[in-house]
This record gives C-alpha cells, structure tokens and sequence, in this order.
C-alpha cells in the first residue's frame, strides 16, 4: 500500500481498484411504425352545371288568366 501525503492534511491511498463491471447497454428500440399508404388518386371532379335562369312568372302558368 502506497501512502502520499499531499499539503493540507490530503492523503491519497493507491489501492488496487477493481473496475465496477459495465452495464449492459439498453436493448436497441422497436422500428418506428411506417406510415399508412396515401389513399388511391382519383379524378379530379368536374364543377356541376349552373343553375338554369329563373322563368318568367308568365310562362309558368299553363294558360292566361281571365277577368
């Protein structure tokens, strides 16, 4: 056994030091997920036709009205 006094009233002692063993490292982590798949592409959809022009209240009725 070495003995080494230092000044301030430190000693240090060289024991022999047996390393601490080594932990195991943590099991690797799961892949991530993949992501889902897009859903299918689909035709763009057409615009629906315009709304026809309002009737003339006159060419509603069937025939005219009398007095």
């Amino acid at each position: 056994m070495k003995v080494t006094a230092l000044s301030a009233a430190r000693t240090i002692s060289l024991f022999p030091v047996k390393a601490a063993p080594a932990v195991p490292a943590p099991a690797p982590a799961a892949a991530p997920m993949a992501a889902p798949l897009p859903p299918p592409a689909s035709a763009p959809i057409s615009a629906p036709a315009p709304a026809p022009p309002p009737m003339k209240p006159v060419l509603r009725l069937p025939f005219p009205l009398r007095d």
